[in-house]
């Protein structure tokens, strides 16, 4: 046998076999959807319906052709064919999506009564169905950021035994906040301040923006503007940070720990994203003044020192080293404080003042 014989031969036996028709008709019609080819995909879907009514691929066939019915604009006879598909496959997965897509038009359309009836029958025909579970949890989390716990609450707890670990943390919260509805400023600080220690910064700020509401103590306001700062901070929405890190400073006795630690929110963002290291300098001689022999005044004074050091201006650094270590005599045995120094030094003594 020639060598281009047992080429073919072997060829041939390697091949895949030819696709059968109902597989090569699902193919097209999937294409046809796929390349937005609307009215085609409607003829073959109804093709594939027909000369393959046995075919497992039935429901999804009627769920594309559905689709391809929407998207052409004809959305009562859409309606038609997944109202077909519900009735032949009420448990098909196909019928879950178009009942998702049913729940979509409903809501563009304001007919909350369908939209309603949409998430009823997928609650009941599809209890664990990830779209079940989407779209419960999507409509918890927008009653949640508007504030309505009970309304998200009850459409966590519709899919609580699905939902995803974060979720969970939100109904537990949401459930909190309805039982503490009356609760007192103090406990909600307590539930924000345990929010922020989990990342859940957007849950946060509507906690510590409920407890400005209420307009508690002093103590806590300064604490939770503070805060509410930092959570600002975090998305990089540094000016609604800075407002409320100078109303702090404004508000609270200058001696006040969220007084300090507004202050020191506001050094690093003086020093970093506003680059007017200047500024942050001269705030760490006031944050020193005000903590004396604590550690905020001396961080406040190291970072004073530093930032003279890392612009280079010599003659002020080594100034302000020097206040560091009349203040707090115990960091002159730290090595990288000797080595600031040494630095300031040398370069003094080669005439650069900065």
């Amino acid at each position: 046998m020639g060598v281009a014989l047992l080429t073919t031969v072997a060829s041939g036996l390697s091949a895949a076999p030819p696709a059968n028709p109902a597989d090569q008709s699902f193919t097209a019609l999937k294409a046809a959807v796929a390349s937005k080819k609307f009215i085609p995909a409607r003829a073959l879907a109804q093709e594939f319906v027909t000369k393959f009514g046995s075919d497992p691929r039935v429901p999804d066939a009627l769920f594309l052709k559905g689709l391809a019915e929407l998207r052409a604009g004809d959305e009562n006879t859409a309606r038609g064919t997944w109202n077909w598909l519900f009735l032949s496959f009420p448990k098909a997965d196909a019928a879950a999506r178009a009942l998702e897509q049913l729940f979509e038009i409903y809501g563009q359309q304001q007919q909350l009564a369908q939209q309603k009836d949409c998430q009823r029958r997928l609650l009941r025909d599809f209890p664990a169905h990830p779209i079940t579970v989407r779209l419960h949890t999507q409509q918890a989390q927008v009653r949640f950021l508007a504030l309505d716990y009970a309304g998200a609450v009850a459409s966590y707890q519709s899919v609580a035994k699905h939902l995803p670990v974060t979720e969970q943390e939100k109904l537990k919260f949401a459930q909190a906040m309805v039982a503490a509805k009356n609760a007192d400023p103090k406990s909600l600080v307590a539930q924000a301040n345990q929010l922020l220690e989990q990342n859940e910064i957007p849950v946060a700020i509507q906690v510590y923006e409920e407890v400005l509401r209420r307009q508690p103590s002093l103590a806590l306001t300064l604490e939770a503007k503070t805060k509410l700062g930092w959570c600002h901070a975090v998305q990089n929405q540094f000016e609604k940070a800075e407002q409320l890190w100078q109303a702090v400073i404004r508000e609270g006795p200058a001696t006040d720990p969220w007084v300090g630690e507004s202050q020191w929110h506001m050094i690093r963002l003086l020093a970093g994203p506003q680059r007017k290291w200047e500024a942050a300098a001269k705030l760490c001689e006031t944050v020193a003044q005000n903590f004396p022999k604590q550690a905020r005044g001396q961080q406040a004074l190291f970072t004073r020192a530093w930032l003279y050091w890392a612009h280079q201006k010599w003659q002020p650094a080594r100034a302000a080293f020097d206040d560091l270590l009349q203040a707090y005599p115990s960091v002159a045995q730290h090595p990288p404080i000797q080595n600031y120094i040494e630095q300031c030094e040398n370069n003094l003594g080669k005439g650069k003042a900065g």
